[in-house]
């Protein structure tokens, strides 16, 4: 088994890190952070190595824009690297870290740019997929382990640009997900993020049973939205998540060195 993985999570806009909060995102401001001097890509990224994480998750807000509810429409456009995204691919360049990136990539077309950065594996999120056939040929092509499915919720429903997806629960998407050749899902609860709920235990157990019963490749959750405290980690990991996303709990400096150090040790992991 692979150990669990503390994944932060970087939310950028024009240029800098900002505090994701409920999906509200032309509210987002700069993030006031308790481990890193300023809310620059590169002071916060060196705050979380400080404390020996490595992989990221990073969405460009610029690409995404603003969460449209109920939408049916998405046009196919050619990716073209936002400022945010050059300035993470000078990251990736200087520094021994890994990415996994939602830059609402809505056609497998565009993944040989976003790749072509130096990211890791990219994250074809359902907010703005609008066909899963683009998705597919997306798996196919690239292989599973690169392609990272977000599964986003709004409200505990599918938020997506598929009409498909959007009449399924999240446990059938994730049934659909899995036929489709998918090995990695981040179960992302938008209204969550950034609030400090704590994560819906009820919804990812039952989101794990499922990907136990479909012999999901890899068989790999990550949980996003919510996580407020190291309790909240461990009780992910021993119900079998592959990882979570973290960003509040890191920003007011409740997971420390040593924090991660016992987690880490208690877990079995490296």
């Amino acid at each position: 088994m692979k150990p669990f993985q503390i994944i932060p999570a970087i939310d950028l806009k024009s240029g800098v890190v900002v505090h994701g909060l409920g999906g509200k995102r032309r509210q987002y401001r700069p993030v006031r952070s308790a481990i890193a001097g300023s809310p620059t890509l590169e002071a916060v990224v060196d705050a979380c190595q400080r404390l020996g994480l490595s992989r990221f998750y990073v969405a460009d807000l610029d690409a995404l824009g603003p969460i449209q509810p109920g939408s049916r429409s998405s046009p196919t456009r050619p990716l073209r690297p936002t400022s945010n995204l050059k300035l993470l691919q000078k990251l990736l360049t200087d520094r021994p870290i890994t990415c996994l990136v939602d830059a609402g990539v809505t056609s497998h077309r565009e993944l040989p740019c976003l790749f072509s950065l130096g990211i890791h594996q990219a994250v074809m999120g359902t907010e703005t997929l609008a066909d899963l056939g683009e998705l597919e040929k997306a798996v196919r092509v690239w292989g599973p382990e690169k392609i990272v499915v977000s599964l986003d919720l709004l409200q505990g429903r599918v938020l997506s640009r598929s009409p498909e997806l959007q009449l399924l629960t999240p446990t059938e998407a994730l049934r659909l997900l899995a036929r489709l050749g998918v090995a990695s899902v981040i179960l992302l609860e938008i209204d969550r993020v950034g609030t400090g709920r704590g994560i819906n235990r009820d919804l990812v157990s039952l989101c794990l049973r499922t990907l136990e019963a479909e012999a999901l490749p890899g068989g790999g959750l990550l949980a996003g939205g919510g996580v407020r405290c190291l309790e909240d980690l461990r009780w992910l990991q021993e119900a079998g998540a592959a990882g979570a996303l973290v960003a509040t709990l890191l920003h007011q400096g409740k997971l420390t060195v040593e924090d991660l150090a016992a987690f880490n040790s208690a877990a079995g992991g490296a």
